[in-house]
């Protein structure tokens, strides 16, 4: 005596879902002067975001200005401040004050 057996699928059973994928995980990497001293810098960070970027993550990076280059922002902003008083002038005038050349 045999036996057989067949495989008979149901059309109206449910269809299994499809497997969700979760969302890529999200980093912040924030990069200051203490790291970019100079352009010379700028491949280590970039090296630091790839592998993020590989491992499968998504980089926000926050990059800040080169050392130093604020304060000679400011310092320059601070030769050019208007000489009429419009409100970005006055908003940025305790820093004019501060850096301009004497």
């Amino acid at each position: 005596m045999s036996a057989s057996l067949a495989l008979v699928e149901n059309p109206d059973a449910p269809k299994p879902k499809p497997a969700v994928q979760a969302a890529p995980e999200v980093v912040v990497l924030k990069f200051g002067s203490s790291i970019l001293r100079s352009p010379d810098d700028a491949p280590l960070v970039a090296s630091a975001c790839y592998g993020h970027v590989r491992a499968g993550r998504k980089v926000v990076a926050v990059v800040s200005a080169f050392a130093g280059a604020t304060d000679r922002l400011l310092a320059e902003a601070g030769r050019w401040a208007c000489p009429i008083p419009t409100p970005c002038c006055r908003a940025m005038s305790p820093w004019a004050r501060r850096s301009r050349p004497r």
